[in-house]
């Protein structure tokens, strides 16, 4: 299937703390931006341990990364990135990670404080750039109650989430996972591109069907 819904490229979501619109099909970066325009900005860091740990591990001879930047994707993969941001904010949940236009892996997480995080992954040597952290009201984070609840309720992981998609395309790389739909029926939403097609699939997040698919092809 054909979609000229937008051209082929890649996506920079602008990250914001703050509101959720109160649609559970918002995610997670949705649900922290600009609800409240007195919260603190984002505390920023970066930790040398973790980055020197994870840049170590992207180095290490990689077939997938090979062959993801042989079709001009990142040389570290979403999992490899995934990996690194996890080692950075243990034991928090992944709601999205999307490779940017700036070359690096925007990774978001959510503990069950819940606090969300938000992790840059540099995508050709797999360092951790900064980590942000929100500053919501704690009075306001019950919103985020509505990610945690479709992670929980998913019984497709998102790795097996990404490999169905990479199937369903026919080959390519993962250049945009995110946690979606709602607790009664979560999904994966993945994006897949070779360079020239990009494909855009919902994945069941509670059966690993795929429930939709778009492509956009280079003109």
């Amino acid at each position: 299937m054909t979609s000229s819904r937008r051209p082929l490229t890649r996506t920079r979501r602008l990250w914001a703390m703050g509101a959720l619109s109160g649609a559970l099909v918002l995610s997670v970066a949705a649900c922290s931006s600009d609800s409240d325009s007195n919260a603190d900005e984002p505390r920023e860091r970066v930790s040398s341990a973790a980055s020197a740990a994870s840049s170590a591990a992207a180095n290490e001879p990689d077939a997938a990364g090979d062959a993801s930047a042989a079709q001009g994707g990142p040389k570290v993969t979403y999992d490899d990135a995934i990996a690194a941001a996890q080692k950075e904010v243990p034991d928090a949940k992944v709601t999205e990670a999307e490779y940017d236009d700036d070359g690096d892996w925007e990774v978001d997480l959510i503990t069950d404080e819940p606090r969300v995080h938000n992790v840059t992954v540099d995508a050709a040597g797999g360092e951790v750039v900064r980590t942000h952290e929100d500053r919501m009201p704690d009075d306001q984070r019950d919103r985020l109650k509505y990610p945690l609840a479709k992670l929980d309720a998913a019984s497709v992981s998102l790795d097996d989430a990404a490999d169905k998609a990479l199937e369903n395309a026919g080959g390519g790389y993962v250049s945009k996972i995110s946690i979606q739909g709602t607790e009664q029926r979560p999904k994966w939403d993945v994006e897949v591109t070779d360079g020239r097609v990009q494909h855009e699939l919902d994945i069941d997040a509670k059966t690993g069907e795929v429930l939709s698919e778009e492509t956009d092809r280079e003109d």
